[in-house]
């Protein structure tokens, strides 16, 4: 499994997870740790503060945008 692959899977137990009542913002949280520094540039171009920036969003911003990227990077590895 690819890298891009790993991070859908990632994102998807993760989902998983908030049936087995985890609290969604944990979850994101420790997506923001786990981030490269790729994903970490992309974050600061967007938010002046960077992951603090981003995780001062609403937990669903939050959500959205760890979604966009994990999407984003698997297309990108798909049409390699």
């Amino acid at each position: 499994m690819n890298l891009s692959g790993v991070i859908l899977s990632r994102l998807n137990d993760y989902h998983a997870q908030l049936i087995q009542n985890f609290q969604r913002w944990k979850i994101c949280e420790v997506i923001a740790v786990g981030l490269n520094f790729q994903s970490w540039d992309y974050i600061e171009s967007i938010y002046p503060r960077g992951v603090l920036g981003l995780l001062s969003q609403t937990q669903d911003k939050v959500w959205n945008l760890f979604e966009k990227l994990a999407w984003d990077t698997y297309e990108f590895n798909q049409a390699k």
